[in-house]
């Protein structure tokens, strides 16, 4: 309430526009001051060099960012401790890391640069993204990007990236991941999922195309 009431205040004195960087967002931004849509988006052409078909001798999946709140890594670690058969990675660090500890989950700490990232984000199945809340979320765009099929939970910003049954599924509650990793299983589906979020990235969230845009818009 007091962020809208911040958002509405200074439109009204000081003009201008709110840039939504998700759909759900914009609708939400629409109803109390002028706004446009201006997607998040990564260098697709870029990341997709990385690119090399991986062979996991067990599922593998797995989340980049920090562990933290925000990504809740104490239900990530419930994930991984119903699904003992699969791999779990986290490319990254943060003051939570104490609440991994089931055994199948490998923190990787933090790498040294985007390619060191990349290289070990395209090892991954399955990107698993288990956040709480999102603005929209680059680690999933650059999952997609070298088309990798996404798990994620659904909330806003997860949910404007994720087609469900065509680039990955959504979810709420850990139960319906029987489900959806029962399917992620087949390699042909990963690969059917893999190659749509690929084809999405290119379309809607690619910086090079987005970036002209929000160029435009601080020129009016």
């Amino acid at each position: 309430k007091i962020f809208k009431i911040i958002e509405k205040g200074v439109v009204k004195i000081f003009g201008g526009v709110t840039i939504a960087c998700g759909d759900t967002e914009y609708e939400i931004a629409k109803k109390f001051s002028t706004a446009v849509l201006v997607r998040n988006g990564v260098n697709v052409s870029k990341i997709k060099k990385y690119y090399e078909p991986y062979e996991n001798s067990k599922l593998t999946v797995g989340i980049v960012g920090r562990i933290t709140e925000a990504r809740n890594p104490v239900f990530f670690n419930q994930i991984a401790l119903k699904f003992p058969d699969f791999n779990f990675v986290w490319i990254g660090d943060g003051n939570l890391r104490d609440k991994i500890t089931a055994d199948n989950v490998k923190v990787t700490g933090w790498l040294t640069n985007h390619q060191d990232v990349y290289k070990e984000l395209n090892r991954f199945d399955v990107y698993l993204q288990t956040s709480l809340w999102e603005g929209l979320p680059m680690a999933i765009l650059e999952a997609m990007a070298l088309k990798i099929p996404v798990i994620a939970t659904n909330v806003i910003g997860n949910k404007d990236i994720v087609v469900q049954d065509e680039t990955g599924f959504i979810f709420e509650k850990i139960e319906e991941l029987d489900t959806y990793f029962s399917i992620l299983k087949i390699k042909d589906n990963r690969t059917r999922l893999g190659e749509q979020g690929l084809k999405r990235c290119e379309s809607v969230f690619d910086t090079n195309k987005n970036l002209h845009k929000l160029i435009s818009i601080y020129r009016d």
